[in-house]
């Protein structure tokens, strides 16, 4: 029969069995209940821990509230100094200066709204929040959504990696969905239209005009920088730089038949083809011309891919790199054959001398 010391033993052990398994069960409670959360292992016992350490004088919010005030305000770096020093970071990396003005205008209209706060402090949810039609005081369509968000992905991993946060809050904001709308793109008689105006305007436009039409360079960076010496109408080849080209790519354009006879006339050995922001709006107009960013590249390259039926080769004249499915989408319906011929065959012819305008060096037909 067990003694009164055995049973005594017993009962505490049976107690402290009891305790343990009460303890096993509110974890296992706890830890289901995190669980749906969708936290890893160690994201729960850290929550586990923290839970336990303030042993119910607070909850998680309110020590996550108290860490943000104290040491977040302690390391702070509010957005405006960092952005000085990010568009600084782009100019001695050699950014060219319209990125930078780009970047400085997406980045600076988040900081007019936040540029006093920490960096540290800005959270996913309120960059989402500032991004969509109820953050702002104007609306923005998806395209224009998706450039500021990505502006702001730029800023904020440069946060990162000046190790004053650890993960780039706009890592969890989603993109818009954008449709894909079709290039706007000139007729041959639009294009007449615009040849025959830069003529009527200011001559010195009529290079800057056909090579647009003729050989699809970007306007604001390949274009307004060409020079004359990039051009050999011998060889037939247009020079692209580095410094000028998106990708900071060297490439080599064809010259048609029909450029090289509009260029003849006007044929320097150097200097930058001339161009002029002031009068070329009044071509625009006297063309009678609806004009969209881009349009003469988007109407070389349907016209090209409309003449050659390559979207290879088209694409290796614009600069553009990998897969062609996207560009073959965008412009292999845009135009018939026929009238990719008529755009190819378009060649200046001298114009009668009682109305030949004063430089003038002929007609477009």
């Amino acid at each position: 029969m067990p003694t009164r010391e055995a049973m005594e033993t017993l009962v505490a052990s049976l107690r402290d069995e009891r305790k343990a398994l009460q303890a096993a069960a509110r974890f296992e409670r706890a830890n289901r209940v995190i669980s749906l959360t969708g936290l890893d292992d160690a994201a729960r016992r850290d929550v586990l821990e923290a839970l336990d350490t303030l042993a119910g004088r607070g909850n998680l919010t309110m020590a996550a509230k108290y860490f943000v005030q104290h040491y977040v305000s302690a390391h702070a770096v509010p957005v405006e100094t960092l952005m000085a020093d990010y568009i600084e970071g782009l100019r001695v990396g050699n950014r060219r200066p319209r990125t930078i003005l780009d970047v400085k205008g997406k980045v600076g209209a988040f900081a007019s709204d936040n540029g006093r706060r920490a960096v540290q402090s800005i959270s996913r949810r309120e960059i989402d929040q500032w991004l969509s039609a109820e953050g702002r005081k104007r609306s923005w369509g998806p395209a224009s959504r998706n450039a500021y968000r990505q502006a702001l992905h730029g800023f904020f991993n440069y946060a990162v990696r000046r190790e004053l946060i650890e993960i780039n809050p706009v890592h969890g904001v989603t993109k818009a969905t954008v449709d894909q709308n079709m290039p706007d793109i000139l007729t041959v008689r639009e294009v007449r239209r615009l040849i025959g105006a830069a003529r009527r305007v200011e001559e010195r436009l009529v290079p800057y005009v056909v090579i647009g039409l003729f050989c699809g360079l970007r306007p604001e960076n390949e274009l307004a920088q060409l020079d004359w010496s990039d051009i050999d109408l011998e060889r037939k080849t247009l020079l692209v730089r580095p410094a000028s080209a998106k990708k900071r790519r060297l490439r080599y354009v064809d010259l048609s038949e029909n450029l090289i006879k509009f260029l003849r006339p006007f044929e320097v050995e150097e200097g930058r083809i001339f161009f002029s922001r002031y009068w070329f709006r009044d071509v625009v107009e006297i063309a009678k011309l609806k004009w969209t960013r881009d349009v003469m590249r988007h109407t070389y390259a349907s016209y090209h891919l409309g003449q050659h039926q390559n979207a290879a080769l088209t694409a290796l004249q614009l600069g553009h790199h990998g897969d062609t499915t996207v560009l073959f989408s965008h412009y292999r319906n845009l135009v018939r054959r026929e009238e990719a011929a008529r755009f190819w065959s378009m060649r200046p012819l001298p114009v009668a001398a009682d109305s030949r305008p004063r430089r003038a060096h002929g007609a477009v037909v």
